[in-house]
């Protein structure tokens, strides 16, 4: 197989960068968010989706303290725990707060950016399994 996905590995690089950079450059930093979102994701890739949520709502709300509302160190994340909860198949909590990311990016960084139009893609995605289970 030409790829072969070392998950433990990459998990343990992602915790030694989170602790590395939570002493290095503080709890808050965008760096420290950052490592904590990569490894709140490879826990999600591993079949932790619980402990990914946990870790990304940590995120949000120290990115959201630290940076503000309209910051990317904030949104980002804020999508990031959007998807997991529709793999989740936690269809409403990800549409609301894939809405709010999807706003926020709009109004920061404009309509015709990347990731405002990645985050479209995860709510349309949400909303079309919502209409596929007759959640609507």
């Amino acid at each position: 197989m030409l790829w072969e996905y070392r998950f433990a590995e990459a998990e343990r690089v992602f915790v030694e960068g989170v602790a590395l950079s939570r002493r290095i450059m503080g709890p808050d930093h965008r760096t420290t968010l950052g490592a904590m979102e990569k490894l709140a994701s490879s826990e999600e890739r591993q079949g932790r989706p619980a402990e990914a949520e946990t870790l990304l709502r940590e995120v949000l709300e120290r990115a959201e303290r630290a940076h503000g509302p309209d910051d990317l160190a904030t949104i980002a994340p804020m999508t990031t725990l959007g998807v997991t909860l529709h793999q989740q198949r936690r269809y409403a909590e990800a549409e609301t707060i894939l809405l709010r990311a999807a706003a926020l990016y709009q109004r920061v960084v404009g309509a015709d950016h990347l990731n405002t139009m990645k985050t479209l893609e995860h709510l349309g995605n949400t909303y079309s399994k919502e209409g596929a289970l007759g959640l609507t």
